[in-house]
Formats: C-alpha cells, structure tokens, sequence
C-alpha cells in the first residue's frame, strides 16, 4: 500500500516504525480477545423482543437457507432486502434451532474480527501501526456496539463490518486486481447490509489523503469512486422495486427545512453522546425524542450549528492537511446518511444498530489524534494525549462492560434500559412482557398502562395491553385498543389487531365471526403468524385437523419461537396417538423463553404416558417454580412423585396444596398416603379424620369418603387391640 507522497522538491514525510511481524500478530489478537472479553458475557443472553420476531418476520424461515431465494425472492411486510444477514440466520436456524448461544457467538465473532480487522486495514496508513491499534482498541470496546453485538436482529452491522475493513483495505492496495476484490466486496457488503452504501464516498475521501500530490491524483480518485457504480447498480437491480419499501412517515406534516433541523436535533441528542461516552440506549421510534423546537427557535439553530461544525472542521483539515483525523470525522457523517432514511428506508430514524459502521469513522479519527498526541515531541502533550486516550478507552471498556452484563439478563436490561429513559414506551412493553411471563400479572399491567397515557399511540403497548385486558375479561376495552391498531398502524401491524378483534370474538363464541376477521387479517399480510395460529385453533375446532395442521405449521415457520403454535400442534399430535411428534413440538412450545403452563403440563402428561415419570415431574415442577398457584401442574406431580419415591417432596406438595387449594381433598389422601410411607401412622390417621370433616355434604367425595371412614375404622381397631395386647402382657 502507497505511503502519502510528498510534492516535488519537498522532503517526504517520515514514516512511523514498523511493528515486527510477532508484534502485529499480537496485536490483531490482542484487539480479537479483548472484544471477546469485554461482550462475551452477552453469549447468556436469552431473545428480545425483536430477536422474536425477526426469525419469521424477516425472512429468514420463510425462505430457508436456500441463498438463491434470499437473492431474488420479494419481500413482504416488515423483511428488507438484507439477502446475506437473512441467510446467516437462516443457517444459525438449520444447525440449532431457536438455541440462543449460536446465534450470540456469530454476532461477537464477527465484532471481535471486526475490531482485529480495524488495526488491519489501517495500519499502513499515516500514524502507521500505533494509530491503527488505537482506532482498533477504540472499536473493540465502544460501548455503542452492545446492541448491535447482543441482540442478533442487528447483527447485519457486525455482518458487514469485516467486508467493509475489507473494501477499504483492498482499494487503498493499488493493484487492479485489489481493486477488482475491493469491488467484490464492496457487492457481498450491500447484500450484507445496505448502509455500506456512501462507502465509495469516503473511499475518495482516503485517495486523498494518501495520493494527493501524486499527478493527476484527484482525477484518479474519481474514477475509481465511479467504479462502485458497477457494483452498486448490481445491488439495486436485485433489490427491485418489488423489494422496496416506504418510507417511514416520521416527518409526516413537517416541510423539507424543518426535517432537516429535527435530523440536526436527533444527531445533537442523540448520537454525538453515543459516539462519545456510548451510553444506551439510542431509541428506535426516535420521532418524541426530537427538541420541541421549531427552525425559528434558537436551539434549533444551535442544534443545527452543533452538528455541521465538526463536519465543516474536518473537511477543512481533511483538503488542507490531509489530516486522517479530518477522514474519519467525514467518515462518521457519510455513514450515519443511510440512517436518516435518505438513501434506503430503514423504518427508523436512530437507534444503536445503526451507529455501529459510522463508529469505524470515530475510531479512525480517534487513533489517528491519540497516536499523533503519544508521539509528539513535546513532553506535556504526550503526557496528555497518553492520560486522555487512556481515560476515553477505560470509560468505554466500563460502559461497555455494564451494558452487556445488563443485556445477559432480561429484566436487567430492560431495567437498565427505563434506568436511562424512564419515559420510553418500547421499553416499558418489553418489560411487561417480561413480566407476564413470569407470572406478574398486575406488575405487567402497571407497566403497559404507564406506557400508554406517554406521547403517540405505540403498537407493542397498545397490542400486549390488549391482550392482557382480555384475559382479565374487559371485552369492550380490549375491543377499544384493537381497533385503534387497525386504524392507527400500517398493514403488517394492522393484521395483529385484527387477530386481537378475532381472538375476542372466540370468547363471544362468535366463530365465524373469528375466521372472517382471520382471513381479513391474512389478506393484509399473509404471513401474520397470530392469524394462522387462530385460523388452525378454529379448523380443528370443527374436525378438520389437517388443515388445522397446516396452518400450525405455517404459522410456526413464521414465528418459530411462539409457543402458541407448537402448544397446539402438539396437542393435536398427542391427541393422534403421536407421541414422539406431540413431544417434539411441545418441548418447542416450551423452548421459547415464556412461561406457557398448559404446553408445560401438557408435555409432562405426554412424558408421563411415554413411560418417563421422572422427566415429566421435572416439567411440572418448571411451572411450579414459576407459577406455583398452577393446580394442575401440581396435580400432576403429586401424582407421579410417589412412583418416583419422592415421599418427602409430595408431602410437602400436598400440604402446601390443601392451603392453597382447600376444596380439593385429595391433597389430604396423598399427604396420607405419604406419612404412611414415611413410617408417620399417627399423623397419617389425623389427615384421614380431616378428610372425613371436610367431606361431609360433598357428594363428589361419597365414594371416597365411605372407604376413608372403613380405613379410620380398621386403624383404630387395630390400635386399640394392639394398646389391649400390650396391657394384658403387662399385668401377666
């Protein structure tokens, strides 16, 4: 690669040492193993929200790992064109289903060779190989990159990292034959994800800086910018105009001069402070997150002032100096154009996924100013510049290292996430979900009402409260919040109130009314996994189990971590005599990350007549630990721990049981059968005498009560014959 040459007659500028090839190896691994440590604690992080949805909603399961499909096949409701990232999952689905950790350890592989690649692409540029292990030691623990590393519905920007460190490499290289690679991979970097797309731009940019004085340098460095044109045009060819989307109606109402100042605000707010201390989280629906303020308002102008000022400085160095620092300020703004939604729809206007490639630009410019500062002649500046980079790295290693600790745990995250924006409603919906999960009903209804009296109508509030109210039995108020979603969102998300309004008109036993507004809902958007999961519950419901079959399968190739469609596949299986299919979909069902009791209890009874007590004990008591007022887990696993010896366990089972559930008395029976076993006749006997009390006037317990009472009789004689025996041999 071509050093930065020198005008005629001018001293060429001094080349900084050259790190030994062992210490560049160290290095690159060094920078692997440290992003490794520093987010590795995200391989425990079970699936969000998104990551619940993107599976089937984004097309990986709907077109399999099939690479040709993920090329040339239309998208549909909320999938992009990002063939490579959905093939990616595709294939993570095929080697280990809904399994988390495989999915977490392709998105911190990718970052971490990411953060090798950054000292790798950059170390034969100005600042050499000092400057380029800086940028590189930034990238790798940035504390903006926890989402993107954690949460695999943003690994497209880990995905395209190394192609894009690989773009920049090659075409800095000067061969033809680089430059053809350059162009390969500038192509597989937009099928990755399409915010690679201003990179020719700041590829001009860097000619620049390294081929300035060089004769007929700029004219050059045009035409090898123009050269992406091939590739890109490529891209958008296969993109089609069936695979576009609209775009995002976040300045709906605004003109084109008040757009640009709410941009200018978002960026202030919002993303200057990422790339700065990396706090989390930027905000996916960003639109109540701009400055109320108006272009006439001074602090729009201030705004405004605040984010061109840097650009207009860095472009400034970048002409006259030449300044790498000035490249990758330029950089960063270039990268950041894809998420104002100006080259393609991106549906949001900021959130962290998409800070993570304009964070190279922050890194470059950072390793080129710090490696400037330690290697100054000036005693006091290296020492500041030294103290400086160290503080900015160890800021991001510990806001970096909280955020992923804080994402390994659900609930932590989503309370670390209201930590920083207690007003958000997303996160406060997510939290709800946790909640109700985890059998906190009234926490999970507290949240979502919170949610909804904040700013614009939501869809994950309005839809998970909904459900919630209905469940609770408020008809006519869930009612309410599903027709505002019909009316108030696009169609993909318009479809899941219309299965709400469905799911009500079950409870009315209004059936056909329920499969009218199904077919209406998949009329919208075909691959509505909630309405094909209703339509299937309402085919079997009237004998037609293959259809009902079908339809289950289907919804489940759409969200294949819904448990609601493999719960009723399975039920069906186990009610075909399938036992092996009904156990494979049921542990489905309960492989998904929420506590649904009925595919638990039902796995367990499909377990139990499979002859495997043991295993099916353990399901129940996974519901019992999370919802212990569940009865008929309880049940159940009163029944089978004798079998399994577990005397102990079931008495105490049982005791719990006639506290919690004081009108069935066949907790008494087993508690006694239990004492019994344990050699406890005495206590044993006092159970059975409860029994007889309670049951009186039930006639439900006729049957078992006249045995108990001849049970108590015979006991009794035989206790008191055996005290008479005792006497008589005592007064021999």
């Amino acid at each position: 690669m071509p050093e930065p040459s020198a005008a005629p007659g001018e001293p060429a500028p001094p080349s900084p040492a050259e790190w030994s090839p062992g210490r560049r190896v160290a290095a690159g691994l060094f920078l692997f193993a440290l992003a490794w440590a520093i987010y590795g604690v995200t391989l425990n992080a079970p699936f969000y929200y998104d990551e619940l949805n993107v599976l089937g909603n984004g097309g990986a399961l709907r077109l399999g790992a099939d690479l040709r499909a993920h090329l040339l096949a239309p998208r549909v409701g909320f999938e992009r064109y990002r063939p490579l990232y959905t093939w990616s999952l595709a294939l993570n689905y095929a080697a280990d289903g809904t399994a988390p950790l495989g999915y977490h350890l392709v998105g911190l592989f990718f970052h971490a060779l990411t953060g090798a690649g950054v000292y790798l692409a950059f170390r034969r540029w100005p600042g050499g190989d000092r400057a380029a292990f800086l940028a590189g030691l930034l990238f790798a623990v940035h504390a903006i990159h926890v989402e993107p590393v954690a949460n695999i519905a943003q690994r497209s920007g880990p995905l395209a990292g190394p192609l894009l460190l690989a773009t920049w490499w090659l075409h800095a290289h000067g061969s033809r034959r680089a430059y053809a690679g350059a162009l390969a991979a500038f192509f597989v970097a937009l099928l990755t994800y399409e915010g690679v797309a201003p990179l020719p731009a700041v590829l001009f940019l860097g000619d620049h800086v390294l081929r300035r004085r060089e004769p007929g340098a700029l004219r050059r460095a045009l035409g090898r910018a123009a050269g992406y044109g091939i590739p890109l045009v490529a891209y958008l060819a296969l993109r089609g105009s069936g695979n576009a989307a609209s775009l995002p109606a976040y300045f709906a109402g605004l003109t084109q001069r008040e757009v640009y100042f709410a941009v200018a605000q978002f960026f202030c707010t919002e993303y200057l402070p990422g790339f700065l201390v990396g706090f989390l989280p930027l905000p996916d629906y960003a639109l109540p997150a701009f400055l109320p303020c108006a272009p006439g308002d001074p602090r729009a102008w201030g705004c405004a002032a605040l984010a061109l000022a840097p650009l207009g400085v860095a472009a400034w160095a970048w002409w006259t100096r030449r300044s790498v620092v000035g490249l990758g300020v330029l950089a960063t703004y270039l990268l950041l154009l894809p998420v104002l939604n100006l080259i393609f729809p991106l549906y949001t206007v900021g959130a962290q996924r998409f800070a993570y490639l304009p964070s190279l630009g922050v890194a470059l410019a950072f390793g080129a100013a710090a490696a400037a500062g330690v290697g100054s002649a000036r005693r006091g500046v290296r020492r500041l510049a030294g103290a400086g980079a160290t503080a900015a790295i160890l800021l991001h290693v510990a806001v970096a290292a909280h955020g992923a600790w804080s994402m390994s745990e659900p609930l932590r995250a989503h309370d670390y996430f209201l930590w920083l924006r207690p007003e958000h409603p997303t996160f406060l919906a997510g939290k709800a979900a946790l909640l109700r999960a985890r059998g906190d009903i009234g926490g999970a209804l507290a949240c979502l009402e919170r949610a909804a009296g904040m700013g614009p109508p939501n869809f994950l509030v309005l839809t998970n409260l909904g459900e919630m109210v209905l469940a609770e039995g408020d008809r006519e108020r869930a009612r309410a919040l599903f027709e505002r979603v019909t009316q108030t969102f696009p169609a993909p998300q318009a479809a899941v109130g219309w299965v709400g309004l469905a799911e009500l008109a079950c409870t009315e036993e209004q059936w056909e009314e329920a499969e009218r507004l199904c077919v209406g809902a998949l009329g919208v958007y075909a691959w509505c996994g909630r309405a094909l999961e209703l339509r299937g519950r309402l085919r079997a419901r009237i004998g037609k189990e293959e259809e009902a079959i079908e339809l289950f399968a289907q919804a489940n190739r759409c969200e294949p971590l819904s448990s609601a469609g493999w719960y009723d596949l399975g039920l069906i299986r186990r009610r075909r005599g399938e036992r092996a299919e009904a156990t494979a979909c049921l542990g489905r069902a309960v492989a998904g990350g929420t506590m649904v009791p009925e595919a638990w209890v039902l796995l367990g009874l499909v377990l139990e007549e499979e002859g495997r007590p043991a295993e099916a004990a353990a399901a129940w008591r996974a519901v019992l630990r999370r919802r212990p007022e569940w009865k008929d887990a309880r049940r159940n696993l009163m029944r089978v721990l004798p079998a399994l010896g577990a005397w102990e366990e079931a008495l105490a089972l049982c005791r719990a049981s006639a506290d919690q559930d004081p009108g069935w008395l066949d907790a008494r029976l087993c508690a006694a059968t239990a004492l019994d076993a344990l050699g406890r006749e005495p206590e044993a006997l006092a159970e059975l005498r409860r029994f007889l009390e309670e049951a009186a006037g039930r006639p439900e317990y006729a049957d078992a009560r006249y045995a108990v009472a001849r049970q108590v009789a015979e006991r009794e004689q035989g206790r008191a014959g055996a005290g008479g025996g005792a006497g008589a041999d005592g007064g021999r």
